[in-house]
């Protein structure tokens, strides 16, 4: 936490979204609005926030913060959403960072950073080098030396009487605050960002992750074909159920389910439809990432522990990787499967039965 009291954080949370074809600081993000995640970084830095905000959405923020912050409405460009911030400053305000509410990932660490930079030079803009090939495109295109040019990030922190006066002297609409410090007063304190920090402009920069966990267990018993992860596997006695009861699968389904907030598959696919009588659990699986998929998540990985004390799994894990790979549409590299005895304990004691564990991770 900065100290000074005197200190200030501007968020802006006032545009449109046109361009994600959304209002980015209502979207979902981890369970919540994205903008609680760019206020609660802030919030751990400073206790004097302005929040920038369209006015026709004011019940909305003020149901989320209620009087932690202080609302200012915005402007039609974001240089009028700012000058309304900073004249609502107080005159003995000291330092003031201007920081996108699209931009949940700034660290803590950062705006710490840029605070005490700030205080001993005036301002304090991080940056990040950039990476990609780059052309200018006027009436020509002109390859860019990328080695000289700098990407420019938020939250960008000034001595607060400063940026008030360059924004005074200033009247045309730009995209970003130290363009208009530079214009009043020469020069710019560049500092290390963090490639982390980025902007949510399209669908695609926000990726989301989730994590499902899944369990099952199912006796054995004659006259069953034993299928792990879809593959037969040579021993005198199977998995008992109404599907083809192949427990590492069913806990890779309830993992997957389990990560999109979804009820398990025992509701999914329930043992009183003669549909899924001896089913493949395979195909059971096809459906579940078609589910998914059309909630546009992607598995990165997968980590499955067979329970068994009998047969010996080892000659198989490969195949059952495999079967598994090809239903979750990711590499080999991606699905891990380990099986263990437990040591005689529990429900794979002596034989009586089988249990596996699942863990996914997904990607929107």
């Amino acid at each position: 936490m900065i100290d000074n009291a005197k200190n200030w954080v501007i968020v802006l949370a006032a545009g449109q979204g046109n361009r994600f074809g959304a209002d980015k600081m209502f979207i979902d993000y981890l369970g919540a609005p994205l903008i609680r995640t760019t206020l609660s970084v802030a919030k751990e830095v400073c206790n004097n926030i302005i929040l920038v905000i369209n006015e026709t959405k004011h019940d909305k923020f003020a149901s989320l913060f209620g009087d932690d912050v202080l609302y200012v409405n915005g402007g039609q460009t974001r240089t009028q959403s700012v000058t309304n911030a900073l004249n609502a400053l107080p005159n003995d305000a000291q330092l003031v960072a201007i920081h996108d509410g699209a931009r949940p990932f700034a660290s803590k660490n950062l705006f710490i950073k840029l605070f005490k930079e700030a205080e001993e030079k005036g301002n304090a803009i991080p940056t990040v080098p950039l990476s990609d090939t780059a052309y200018a495109i006027t009436d020509k295109i002109i390859p860019l030396d990328r080695s000289a040019i700098t990407l420019v990030q938020t939250p960008q922190v000034f001595d607060a009487k400063q940026i008030k006066e360059a924004y005074v002297f200033h009247d045309k609409a730009t995209t970003d605050d130290s363009q208009i410090y530079l214009n009043r007063f020469g020069s710019l304190n560049f500092v290390e960002g963090e490639r982390t920090n980025q902007k949510i402009t399209y669908q695609q920069d926000l990726i989301q992750y989730k994590t499902g966990i899944g369990f099952d267990a199912h006796k054995l018993g004659e006259n069953r074909d034993l299928i792990l992860c879809g593959e037969k596997i040579p021993f005198a006695s199977g998995l008992i159920g109404h599907s083809d009861a192949d427990a590492p699968v069913h806990a890779l389904m309830d993992a997957l389910l389990s990560a999109l907030g979804q009820k398990d598959i025992g509701n999914l696919f329930p043992d009183t439809d003669s549909t899924y009588k001896n089913i493949s659990s395979i195909t059971l699986l096809n459906r579940v990432m078609a589910f998914c998929e059309q909630l546009g998540y992607s598995v990165v990985n997968v980590s499955i522990v067979i329970m068994a004390q009998q047969p010996k799994l080892a000659p198989y894990i490969d195949k059952m990787r495999k079967n598994l790979c090809g239903a979750l549409k990711v590499p080999l590299s991606q699905v891990n499967i380990s099986a263990t005895t437990t040591e005689n304990l529990g429900i794979t004691a002596a034989g009586i039965g089988i249990a596996s564990q699942a863990i996914v991770l997904l990607k929107k």
